[in-house]
């Protein structure tokens, strides 16, 4: 009895501290984001907040490249694209609705057209996005006029294929792995136990170290997984459909592991396709000689 007490106790003093160290790696990893070298935010109408970040080209260049981020990942994700790109683009990457400090409930079209309005309202946008990102880039420009008007090219990064999407959600099976997982990822969070093991996500990148930080510390987070997981059950589906049909440029971007799957999403789309090698699905744009091959495409939609 005395050896399971003592067991029991120090598993929960162990559980105390992990739990006490993701506390302080979370107010740390606020700290940055209000800093100096942090994000911005711009107020919607209704007085609720936008996190975004915005650069200006280095060139004369008046073309702007919006950033979408995939299922549960932070703007910083895109920071080798960003360092790779900042001579030749504006730059826009922002969270959705119920991401960090993003509390706004508009949909990412209306984001986009009030961050658009301020940051950059002028000269054609190529819209560049990642995952489930590809999705809300389509119902983004189905929604919003003023996007469609302003749109020259999309990019989709191994991008999340409705059909599939649609199918994984009617299967109950599938669903309720999701939310185990989420379940698990969440529980992992509030012990801190996920802080002594490194994740299947945090080994598909490598970023330059506080931006390593920061992408390991919000899609810890439950607020990420919280709405990840509401993204992953509702986001729309038909916007796919509707990117397929306007009259801009297209491509497909795939991970090396998964050239089948986004080929025939590059058939649907009616896009250009291309495999990126070496890469999976989160190194794409985790890793620089992945980006590298990213921003060479990119380059070319100036």
């Amino acid at each position: 009895m005395n050896i399971e007490k003592s067991i029991l106790t120090a598993l929960a003093g162990v559980i105390a501290v992990s739990s006490g160290m993701s506390y302080v790696r979370t107010q740390e990893e606020r700290a940055r984001r209000l800093g100096i070298k942090g994000t911005s935010v711009l107020l919607d109408q209704e007085g609720s907040s936008i996190e975004y970040l915005y650069s200006e080209a280095e060139t004369t260049s008046r073309t702007t490249l919006v950033l979408e981020n995939g299922l549960g990942a932070p703007l910083e994700c895109w920071d080798w694209i960003r360092y790779l790109l900042s001579d030749d683009f504006n730059i826009l990457c922002y969270h959705r609705s119920g991401y960090a400090r993003t509390d706004s409930r508009a949909r990412p079209g209306q984001l986009l057209e009030a961050l658009l309005q301020h940051c950059s309202p002028q000269g054609p946008i190529v819209f560049c996005s990642h995952s489930i990102g590809s999705l809300v880039t389509g119902n983004a420009l189905a929604e919003s006029e003023y996007l469609r008007k302003r749109a020259r090219a999309v990019v989709v990064l191994d991008g999340t294929d409705a059909v599939l999407l649609d199918a994984d959600r009617r299967s109950r099976r599938r669903v309720e792995r999701f939310k185990q997982d989420s379940l698990r990822r969440m529980l992992g969070t509030v012990t801190g136990m996920n802080r002594w093991v490194t994740s299947p996500p945090e080994r598909d990148v490598e970023y330059r170290p506080d931006i390593q930080r920061a992408y390991v510390s919000f899609i810890g987070s439950i607020r990420t997984i919280r709405t990840a997981q509401q993204e992953y059950l509702h986001e729309p589906t038909e916007g796919q459909e509707f990117l397929a049909a306007l009259d801009l440029e297209r491509v497909v971007l795939s991970a090396a592991d998964n050239v089948d799957q986004q080929q025939t999403l590059a058939d649907r789309l009616n896009a250009r396709f291309q495999a990126v090698s070496l890469s999976s699905h989160r190194s794409i744009i985790g890793k620089l000689p992945c980006a590298e091959q990213v921003a060479t495409v990119l380059k070319e939609m100036r």
